[in-house]
């Protein structure tokens, strides 16, 4: 998947190939999804490298965040957020 990540648009069609074929019977449900979202996908290649970087990882330290945020929500000793940190 990293290669697919740091590829250019006709490289990244490519890379998903290879992905696909080496990979595609061990997890269907990823080659599917971005099968079906192929066209919402190739607007990221559009960006230079570095902040597709950005776009890819801020969504993973949203996910982190937001788990965060269940967990200490079930804290009923915990005011807010910052409360969390200290």
């Amino acid at each position: 998947m990293r290669t697919i990540y740091i590829a250019t648009s006709v490289e990244a069609g490519r890379c998903f190939g290879k992905f696909e074929a080496k990979r595609g019977n061990i997890h269907p449900p990823i080659i599917k999804s971005w099968r079906n979202n192929w066209a919402r996908i190739m607007p990221l290649f559009d960006y230079p490298p570095e902040i597709r970087r950005v776009i890819y990882t801020t969504n993973v330290t949203e996910s982190v965040n937001m788990s965060l945020r269940k967990v200490t929500k079930n804290q009923g000793s915990l005011s807010n957020d910052e409360a969390f940190l200290v």
